[in-house]
């Protein structure tokens, strides 16, 4: 198994946002989805290997274990329990 040894945060968690789409965080650490569009939420918690290197910029890049999460309005994800819930 490789571990990236230069990645200073190996539990990171990345949120891309749609168009009129925001991300709520609360002092719980749960995010909240609100607006038109979706919220993307990658989590590398559970990341078993990962090929990316910078000095290899142009290589292609293998991943095992990433986790995603594809929410709308009314959906959460609990940052801290790395879980996602559906809204009602």
């Amino acid at each position: 198994m490789h571990q990236n040894q230069r990645d200073p945060n190996p539990d990171a968690i990345g949120i891309g946002l749609d168009e009129d789409t925001a991300a709520f965080i609360g002092p719980d650490q749960k995010l909240q989805v609100v607006g038109t569009g979706g919220i993307t939420v990658v989590d590398t918690s559970r990341l078993q290997h990962s090929a990316i290197h910078p000095d290899r910029r142009h290589a292609p890049v293998n991943m095992v274990g990433l986790h995603l999460d594809i929410l709308v309005e009314g959906d959460a994800y609990d940052m801290s329990a790395h879980m996602a819930s559906i809204g009602r």
